[in-house]
């Protein structure tokens, strides 16, 4: 590393060692720290257990435990509370991550910028994505940057739940929605559309609905316990809406639209689930739209991360790369 690549934060001189950075000195106070204990306490801290930290660090759980004691004595203050059943952070820990952890993600971001930019990106990337992404356009785009990254490594957990960037360790996720939290940022990928839907088999058996009451006499898959009340609310075009009680025939709850586009394939009753997930099915009459102008209200599609100052250079490549490939395929 020349001396022309190495970068001024702020007033701080951030000076990276070639193989990482493992020491940091601060030239105005003339302090001499070892970051990786600064590290370490951030993985702790963030997963809230010395095992699954000391495991993705790749570090004995005993070697951790001391680094961590060790930057407590540097300190002077404890850091974290241990007991066999749980971790938490004093206040001076919580203030401390406060403070370390936007100079932990310069530093790295600092780091990669100033490799050489004819290497080829690589490292760690996490996120969490919306289950019925795994049987889309989404999984081909992964793949075509897996192509284009293979030093890249992607770890991807398809779920629905709420996500917890702190204690999962996430780089970012795609959910859908409206956002509640105003401390994440967001892009926005998509509007997807509800629509009904049905096999041609089912609705010669059964009937065709003609107006959205006519759906309370069918069976309705739908997303949920079977057991539980529930209502679908429709709008059409010029925005009159409809509620519609779909419990009051036998039907099918399911956690998963992709079981629920199964499920109508196979003749078991009328769905409401995502225009986007059903297309190719529409495209090629395997499944018909019911109602066709009625649909449930668009619910918007994000992907959401941390509020952070920088991002790595492979975070905000993917990033780049699923708002590029995905936007207008949800609909």
């Amino acid at each position: 590393m020349v001396e022309s690549d190495k970068t001024v934060l702020s007033d701080k001189i951030i000076r990276l060692c070639e193989q990482s950075a493992c020491i940091v000195l601060i030239s105005a106070q003339n302090i001499e720290m070892d970051l990786n204990l600064v590290k370490y306490f951030s993985k702790v801290a963030q997963v809230g257990s010395f095992t699954k930290a000391a495991e993705a660090l790749g570090i004995p759980k005993s070697t951790l435990s001391e680094k961590i004691s060790e930057l407590e004595s540097d300190l002077k203050v404890s850091l974290l509370v241990r007991t066999t059943r749980k971790l938490t952070l004093t206040d001076a820990g919580k203030d401390f991550l406060t403070k370390v952890t936007p100079a932990l993600e310069q530093i790295v971001v600092a780091h990669d910028e100033v490799k050489d930019q004819s290497k080829p990106l690589s490292g760690h990337i996490r996120m969490t994505v919306l289950a019925d992404f795994a049987d889309s356009k989404f999984v081909e785009i992964i793949a075509d940057f897996r192509a284009a990254h293979p030093e890249i490594e992607i770890d991807i957990d398809f779920n629905n739940q709420e996500v917890d960037f702190i204690s999962s360790g996430y780089d970012f996720a795609i959910r859908g929605g409206t956002l509640q939290d105003s401390s994440l940022m967001s892009r926005h990928l998509g509007t997807s559309k509800f629509v009904l839907v049905a096999s041609k088999r089912y609705l010669a058996k059964n009937g065709t609905p003609k107006m959205p009451k006519d759906i309370e006499t069918h069976v309705c898959l739908k997303m949920g316990p079977v057991n539980r009340e529930s209502k679908w609310i429709l709008r059409d075009s010029v925005g009159k809406k409809a509620s519609i009680n779909v419990a009051n025939k036998p039907g099918c709850g399911i956690n998963s639209m992709l079981v629920l586009r199964k499920l109508a394939l196979l003749d078991q009753g009328v769905a409401l689930i995502p225009l986007f997930l059903v297309k190719k099915e529409l495209e090629n009459e395997k499944l018909v739209r019911v109602l066709p102008e009625w649909y449930m209200a668009p619910q918007a599609v994000h992907m959401i991360y941390p509020k952070v100052k920088y991002l790595s250079a492979r975070v905000k490549e993917l990033l780049n790369y699923i708002e590029k490939n995905l936007r207008g395929v949800i609909e």
